[in-house]
């Protein structure tokens, strides 16, 4: 069979069309806020109660349509309160000691994010969704911002939620995440609290007694940094492969 003018005019722009599966857009730049809480010796039982604030500056990293790495910049007020936790303390009936707080957390957190469809406003062909759910898990390093005794607070965490596109490289997205730390320091912003650290005079262990933070947030991003096409001389071909 002969071919003609038309049919490798056909088959390139066929091959150029498949190949478009990442995003648009390689980068985004943003901000985030939401409800925060505390969960530590101080309050265990009731997340968000009582309910503190997080707000911050976000970053991502788009590698396709599934695949994202993101960074966070942030800050938390974060009250408590002895009379959500889950244990009765002697020393606040006996010795009268500070019993509740906050605590002002400044974070640097990493993500690597999972989207369960691929996410675009465009390439519908690629069955690509404006509207989608993710998964993420990632390391934190944090500090105390206390006058009484300033703490790195290293961690790990995870979170879930949805992006979706609101036009064109603009994101909204909602996420429920939480962080584990391995310090107890997060509840001793002064020297009243301090008891909070150790409250059962045990014997501390790196990997247990730790604190942890719950957030609620939202957060706006914009996309810059477009990508290039394969068909157009770019030298990104791998990050424009066909999904799977």
């Amino acid at each position: 069979m002969q071919l003609t003018f038309r049919q490798p005019l056909l088959i390139t722009l066929m091959l150029c069309a498949v190949s478009l599966t990442a995003q648009e857009y390689r980068y985004e730049l943003g901000g985030y806020m939401g409800a925060a809480s505390y969960l530590g010796n101080a309050n265990r039982r009731i997340p968000f109660v009582p309910i503190g604030g997080t707000g911050g500056a976000a970053f991502r990293y788009n590698h396709n349509f599934r695949l994202a790495f993101s960074g966070e910049l942030g800050y938390s007020f974060l009250p408590f309160d002895c009379r959500y936790a889950q244990t009765d303390y002697p020393q606040v009936r006996e010795t009268r000691q500070a019993s509740r707080g906050a605590s002002h957390l400044l974070a640097l957190n990493g993500w690597v994010e999972y989207n369960f469809a691929h996410y675009s406003d465009k390439f519908r062909y690629l069955q690509t969704r404006s509207l989608v759910p993710y998964i993420g898990a990632g390391l934190s390093v944090g500090t105390t911002l206390s006058g009484y005794k300033m703490a790195i607070l290293p961690g790990a965490g995870i979170k879930t939620g949805i992006k979706y596109k609101l036009r064109n490289r603009l994101n909204l997205i909602a996420a429920l995440q939480g962080i584990y730390y391995l310090s107890s320091h997060l509840d001793t912003p002064t020297g009243q609290t301090a008891w909070l650290n150790n409250p059962y005079g045990m014997p501390v262990d790196w990997i247990k007694g730790g604190d942890a933070t719950i957030g609620l947030i939202v957060s706006i991003t914009y996309e810059f940094g477009k990508r290039s096409e394969p068909c157009h001389g770019s030298d990104s071909y791998p990050n424009w492969q066909t999904p799977k």
